[in-house]
């Protein structure tokens, strides 16, 4: 269904999200077998915000951006084994609470950039 291509997972389309939350851990965890620094494409630049993965959860939309780091991932991978829910919390210059963290104290992991749509 997805599939990753080089050091990248390769981009999703909005409309065919992955429907679990088990199949985004799995995405992920795979992802972490490449060198890949980001899980999407930085066409260049130090930062590439473009969404690039997409999860139907809970009945929500989430995103996850381009610019996602590795270091990031295995945060979020680590909280998650011990099984943290997901927070919403302010996102950083804007105010509104759309960034998702699973940290047990609602900080937001350094280098996951996943937003609810």
């Amino acid at each position: 269904m997805y599939k990753i291509t080089g050091n990248h997972i390769d981009k999703m389309d909005r409309q065919l999200p992955l429907t679990s939350k088990f199949q985004l851990l799995m995405l992920l965890k795979e992802w972490l077998n490449t060198f890949g620094n980001t899980i999407g494409e930085m066409k260049g630049r130090n930062s590439n915000p473009e969404p690039w993965l997409w999860i139907k959860y809970k009945n929500e939309l989430y995103q996850i951006n381009a610019d996602t780091k590795r270091d990031g991932v295995i945060e979020f991978l680590k909280n998650d084994a011990n099984n943290n829910p997901w927070f919403l919390i302010p996102t950083e210059n804007l105010g509104n609470r759309t960034k998702v963290t699973n940290d047990i104290d609602s900080n937001p992991i350094p280098g996951f950039y996943m937003y609810k749509s």
